[in-house]
């Protein structure tokens, strides 16, 4: 979206007779006090002077002015509509014009202004403009302390595109290509009529009896075929570097691989799922996922981490689906540390979050991870936490007192080295424990210690004292609080294809429930009348922020 199409069209800050508040402000507070308090808030928080930046100086027509625009996605998001439904309410719902300060005879805009802003906002690197500026403010007023602790946790995003199968991928996959090697349509006609493929130019499925399976191996053959004979002539084109032709030829070299095996000559579909599969060539960054064993989603996973105190959403980050929830930790610590100068001394998470690995990186940057370590225990036998292991002395004495020095290394398929120790076979052989701990003929009992092993048992001692549990359980049902208003903001569907577009849908959920709670957190410490008046602003916070009041005191 380049500058020179508009100027900043900025908000008139003169008070009309048709002004809501003069009418109907009493008639919506009774009913509803969100868009009551947005109306007195959101002018307060957003300035167009904010995204002068994306606008051209001197040139074009005066825009709508962004502030009224962001504040539109804000209650876009709040209420889960579309670009269309969003216009509609700006045109003709009373709250909807309290809450962003709009005459009831202002007749609105055209719904696609709304993506034509997203993509401006994207363009100029304003995606987080809601979310960081919500966040300034609830820094500045106190309520959320740059060292507290924080809580992180996932969710599944299912994408907006539609999943699809390996002959639809394959021939998706082939047309794109053809069409990004094609200059213009005549050249991709004289392309697709010499490589003799030209019924994949338009975009319609083959008839074909998908029932027999002599025809779908036909057709598999024949796709295979023509995507081999396209993907040549691109390899001999040397397709410029970083072009769209580029991608599409590598998005179709990796469908193959991953969807097709060579069985006797004859291209058959791969049994099982490949690593980092492709699912669908509209959005090629949607991945499966899983929530747990049983239950499978297709599109992304959103990250959050949250301050369990004020229950404000510190930052947001979006992955493909098939991301172990663990590799966001670092990503999240380092975004919410570069915008907002927040370093937490404690991470609240599950298992993935605060696993080994993580509790090592925590641990290096000086936060405190908490979190249940759940030892391995085998079925019926003693546990690795039934024996006394000393990692600083290298020596691990077993339930019925024997002690082994001695151990060897050993490294994972992760690179990692842990260290071994056996028991003599002779010393476990005439243990009468020996039941319960171990089935080996051939040696003792084996015990291995993680490469991070202090930083476990640590975590092992931590958990057993009396505090823990309280700690730990609290701030996970705020997170999961904190999820489930996502959801019903829409976070759990994606709107958008890929995942950077998915990202700005995340933030701006996020913004919207921020916003909810920040407001809830100024009116019961100083007020509703504050938010008109900025009294909030740079006020000292109480040593704990209210947890009286819920998520959705003003939301719902």
């Amino acid at each position: 979206m380049g500058k020179e199409r508009s100027i900043l069209g900025r908000r008139n800050p003169q008070h009309a007779l048709c002004d809501v508040p003069v009418w109907a402000q009493g008639l919506i507070a009774a009913l509803d006090t969100f868009h009551v308090h947005m109306g007195a808030f959101w002018s307060r928080v957003s300035q167009d002077a904010d995204l002068a930046a994306m606008y051209h100086a001197r040139q074009g027509r005066p825009s709508i002015p962004p502030s009224l625009l962001s504040g539109v996605l804000i209650l876009q998001y709040v209420d889960d509509l579309s670009d269309r439904e969003a216009a509609d309410r700006v045109r003709f719902d009373l709250r909807w014009k309290l809450a962003l300060g709009l005459p009831l005879d202002d007749g609105g805009f055209d719904f696609s202004t709304l993506s034509r802003f997203r993509s401006r906002l994207s363009a100029h690197g304003a995606e987080r403009y809601a979310f960081d500026k919500l966040l300034q403010l609830a820094i500045a007023a106190g309520f959320l302390r740059p060292d507290g602790e924080h809580v992180i946790d996932s969710t599944p995003m299912h994408g907006a595109a539609a999943l699809q199968d390996t002959y639809t991928l394959v021939r998706n996959g082939l047309r794109k290509l053809l069409l990004a090697m094609g200059a213009d349509d005549p050249a991709r006609r004289r392309l697709a009529k010499r490589l003799k493929l030209s019924q994949y130019l338009p975009n319609r499925k083959p008839e074909l009896d998908w029932g027999d399976p002599v025809a779908r191996q036909a057709h598999l053959q024949e796709l295979v075929a023509a995507a081999e004979r396209l993907l040549r002539e691109a390899r001999a084109a040397r397709l410029p570097e970083g072009s769209e032709a580029q991608g599409a030829q590598a998005l179709l070299e990796q469908i193959l691989a991953q969807d097709i095996t060579d069985d006797d000559g004859q291209p058959t579909i791969r049994r099982g799922v490949a690593t980092d599969r492709v699912i669908s060539t509209v959005d090629p960054e949607m991945r499966h996922g899983r929530k747990s064993a049983s239950t499978r989603f297709d599109g992304y996973k959103g990250h959050i981490a949250a301050d369990p105190e004020s229950e404000l959403i510190t930052e947001v980050t979006v992955t493909p689906a098939n991301t172990y929830d663990g590799e966001a930790e670092e990503t999240l610590l380092d975004a919410q540390q570069a915008h907002h100068g927040l370093q937490p001394r404690a991470v609240v998470g599950d298992q993935a979050v605060v696993d080994a690995q993580r509790r090592h990186l925590l641990a290096t940057r000086g936060i405190e991870a908490v979190g249940k370590v759940t030892p391995h225990r085998p079925e019926g036998r003693y546990a690795k936490a039934d024996f006394a292991v000393d990692v600083a002395a290298g020596r691990v004495t077993c339930p019925a007192g024997h002690t082994v020095r001695e151990s060897r290394a050993k490294v994972d398929g992760a690179g990692a080295t842990w260290r071994v120790f056996t028991f003599p076979r002779e010393v476990c052989a005439g243990c009468p424990r020996r039941a319960p701990c171990t089935t080996a003929t051939r040696t003792g009992r084996t015990i291995s210690l993680h490469p991070d092993e202090a930083l476990l048992q640590e975590a092992l001692a931590r958990q057993q004292s009396p505090g823990f549990r309280k700690r730990y359980h609290r701030a996970r049902a705020t997170v999961e609080r904190i999820i489930s208003h996502l959801t019903r903001h829409g976070l759990r569907q994606g709107r958008y294809v890929g995942r950077a577009k998915t990202l700005f849908q995340a933030l701006w959920v996020a913004a919207a429930v921020n916003l909810q709670r920040l407001m809830g957190l100024i009116c019961a410490r100083d007020g509703a009348k504050a938010l008109g008046m900025g009294t909030w602003r740079g006020r000292k916070a109480p040593p704990v922020a209210p947890r009286g009041i819920r998520i959705v005191t003003l939301g719902s």
